[in-house]
């Protein structure tokens, strides 16, 4: 979601459907305690707690990437 801006194009890329990714959103929110996207329109739009989110796991990546 945070590439694609909706729960349709996020779906469309992981090979599942919108119900399932916006059951996985509101259970991964809810386990965090934060809300991670706010609808604007149609689309959604990244809260502070989702970029942090997004760019620790980037960092994440980029390290595995370094050691293998």
């Amino acid at each position: 979601m945070m590439t694609s801006g909706s729960l349709i194009g996020a779906a469309r890329s992981m090979g599942s459907s919108q119900p399932a990714i916006s059951r996985d959103l509101a259970e991964f929110q809810r386990l965090l305690g934060h809300r991670l996207f706010d609808r604007i329109g149609r689309r959604l739009q990244p809260t502070s707690h989702a970029i942090q989110i997004h760019a620790e796991r980037r960092r994440n990546c980029l390290c595995v990437d370094l050691l293998l």
